[in-house]
């Protein structure tokens, strides 16, 4: 194989590998979340929407998901050297693969309270609030 294909495997791994950081801090943002929610609903009078289980079962499958987003870091970071390799011996000069210059920063979430709900949850048809639409007997908006 070229050197060519070996830079772009090391290019394709980088950008991989900003991608599964950036997961991975989503998914610690998602956790933070899920735990003030839990706690809420711990102390709550079990009028949340999920119970204390739910919210640890939730827990679980969320610190499953960043255990196997670090273990593709650990993969990718094993195909960069093993790519890295390989243009060394053919005399090529290449850099080491590093973090992104920045760590990713997850979005902050948007609080709701139990009892708010945006227009999305509210129904699945977009509608300006100056235009009135019709349902037909199928329940699909009528073209005017």
């Amino acid at each position: 194989m070229n050197n060519e294909y070996y830079k772009q495997v090391l290019e394709d791994v980088q950008k991989d590998l900003a991608e599964v950081e950036q997961t991975v801090s989503e998914l610690q943002g998602v956790e933070r979340y899920v735990q003030k929610k839990m706690e809420k609903s711990d102390s709550a009078d079990g009028n949340g929407k999920l119970s204390y289980d739910q919210y640890q079962s939730l827990l679980e499958d969320i610190r499953g998901d960043q255990d196997g987003a670090r273990s593709k870091i650990g993969e990718l970071r094993g195909v960069g050297n093993f790519a890295r390799e390989k243009l060394k011996a053919a005399g090529v000069e290449v850099g080491e693969i590093k973090a992104p210059s920045r760590p990713a920063t997850p979005k902050p979430a948007t609080p709701q309270s139990d009892d708010e709900t945006t227009q999305e949850e509210k129904s699945p048809v977009q509608v300006d609030s100056t235009k009135t639409v019709e349902f037909g007997p199928d329940g699909f908006p009528m073209p005017k």
